[in-house]
């Protein structure tokens, strides 16, 4: 009989293990996804911003800082968009 107890003991720490394990991936699978929803328009809004002094300013045009900085934005602006839309696009975005 001790046998069978000790598997049943076993057996339900095991499930709340599990449980635990899910509600864990469930949370960080969630800060993930709106946390995207924070850092995605940031940065285009600040690559934007760096665009826009990087062309107002004489003295960057002219520099090869200055063009390495706007190749920067602008690389940046393409990879933060493609991962809008795969953010947009993501089976956890109509679940919520």
């Amino acid at each position: 009989m001790t046998t069978v107890s000790n598997m049943n003991a076993t057996s339900s720490s095991q499930d709340d293990d599990d449980a635990r394990a899910k509600w864990i991936l469930s949370t960080v699978l969630d800060w993930y996804f709106y946390s995207l929803g924070v850092v995605i328009p940031t940065g285009l809004l600040c690559n934007a911003f760096c665009l826009t002094v990087c062309i107002l300013s004489h003295g960057l045009r002219r520099t090869t800082t200055g063009h390495y900085l706007m190749a920067l934005a602008i690389a940046d602006s393409l990879f933060l968009v493609g991962d809008l839309i795969r953010w947009l696009n993501s089976p956890g975005a109509y679940r919520r």
